[in-house]
């Protein structure tokens, strides 16, 4: 099956909002697998973080690095819409952002 970006990963949930954009649940229409899909605002610093990430992420698990605490990148791809580009990286799901975890034991 070949589809393209735009029409991969179906949106399930909003899982969260943060300083650097927006977590939701995802379906992904190739695997069938659910997973968290992390939209960083479109800001150049937050998206230069992004693929510094990314590209770190990225080493550690073809290092092998992934599976001993380490989130699992599955994916990472810009999204445009109109004038904006929105980085997005595809990751396992996982618990609540650390900032809500902090946020929910009252700081």
């Amino acid at each position: 099956m070949s589809l393209g970006v735009e029409n991969r990963y179906e949106v399930l949930a909003h899982l969260g909002d943060g300083t650097f954009g927006r977590a939701l649940k995802c379906k992904d229409r190739i695997t069938d697998e659910v997973v968290a899909v992390k939209i960083v605002r479109a800001v150049s610093r937050y998206a230069e973080s992004a693929k510094i990430e990314a590209n770190i992420l990225r080493d550690l698990k073809s290092k092998g690095g992934c599976g001993q605490n380490i989130v699992d990148l599955r994916d990472f791809f810009e999204h445009k819409t109109s004038n904006i580009a929105n980085t997005c990286l595809v990751f396992e799901p996982l618990g609540q952002s650390l900032y809500d975890f902090i946020k929910g034991n009252k700081y």
